[in-house]
């Protein structure tokens, strides 16, 4: 699938207006918003910048290529990829459009809130082209 651009006049996504969403998203979002759900967090950063980091273990460098480049092809900028103490890698990615895309973020931990897909992530769509 390719990345593709919203049309319209000049409005993009409702949630952060940014014109280049992606119409159609590629088959390695549902791999990332699974890392993200399970070893996966978003934070805020400066103007409107989130950040997708994503914890792995050293054991696994398979897991670790295959996480760096779903999150390079989803964001479409490379991943970083950091060695952390205690055999853990972390693969990060900064990017505006991390909540749009992952509507399943919010305040508090993960395991104590609701986590369910939207309908546009059930008909692997995009939040931009509804």
């Amino acid at each position: 699938m390719a990345r593709g651009r919203a049309s319209g006049t000049g409005s993009g996504c409702p949630r952060c207006d940014d014109p280049s969403r992606f119409t159609v998203l590629p088959a390695e979002y549902v791999y990332v918003l699974g890392l993200y759900l399970g070893d996966g967090c978003i934070s805020a950063h400066r103007r409107h910048v989130y950040r997708l980091r994503i914890v792995l273990d050293t054991k696994y460098p398979g897991i670790i290529a295959s996480a760096a480049s779903a999150l390079s092809k989803v964001a479409g900028r490379r991943a970083l990829v950091q060695v952390r103490p205690k055999n853990c890698v972390e693969v990060s990615a900064y990017w505006k459009c991390w909540p749009c895309l992952f509507p399943q973020h919010g305040p508090g931990r993960k395991h104590r809130r609701p986590i369910l897909l939207t309908d546009w992530q059930l008909n692997r769509g995009s939040p931009c082209s509804q």
